[in-house]
């Protein structure tokens, strides 16, 4: 827990949200000096970061520049592989079931091989993510678009927009929070 939420004052599930993103952040430097990050609950954090989803995805439009959530993707294969182990080992006191038989079958056809307790755990902590060939992550592509001042300064005015909102629907009595306010206390610029 990181204290009160900024938004909607909750402490449940509270953590670190970067104003900055981390696709972006992760290729500075001088990274850590850099962060600006505010307490945000899960569901107000969930919430921004939607809104934010479509952000990239504007920037990235706007400059040709292939986005993507995931550098990955799920191989099925290997996913097959992991979840057969899994449901083996979940079920080894079975083994002399019909079930438990036909899967570690199917398990042993795939792979080639005898299957012993030792690869079957060895499979069921398979990743089953592999990189997309020729990926290279929309945060690179975007520091070579506009400068790290540039982007510092779009995201802090996005969050701010979002932020002014979500106050004002949450409690329209509460006036609108000045950038100023919030520079000072967490240290972004806008």
């Amino acid at each position: 827990m990181e204290g009160k939420c900024l938004v909607c004052g909750g402490t449940d599930d509270t953590s670190r949200h970067h104003i900055l993103p981390e696709c972006i952040e992760k290729h500075i430097k001088e990274h850590k000096k850099l962060v600006a990050n505010v307490p945000l609950c899960r569901k107000c954090h969930d919430k921004y970061e939607e809104w934010a989803y479509s952000f990239k995805q504007y920037l990235c439009q706007k400059h040709n520049i292939f986005f993507d959530a995931a550098a990955v993707v799920i191989d099925p294969h290997k996913k097959i592989l992991r979840d057969t182990a899994k449901v083996l080992l979940k079920s080894s006191k079975y083994r002399h079931t019909t079930l438990y038989k036909m899967h570690k079958e199917t398990l042993e056809e795939l792979t080639g091989n005898k299957i012993d307790q030792k690869e079957l755990v060895q499979l069921a902590a398979i990743g089953v993510t592999v990189p997309i060939v020729g990926y290279i992550d929309a945060g690179s592509q975007l520091l070579e678009a506009y400068s790290l001042k540039q982007l510092q300064t779009m995201w802090a005015k996005h969050f701010m927009i979002w932020f002014n909102d979500e106050i004002r629907i949450k409690n329209p009595a509460i006036p609108a929070r000045r950038g100023k306010d919030l520079r000072i206390q967490y240290s972004f610029e806008i």
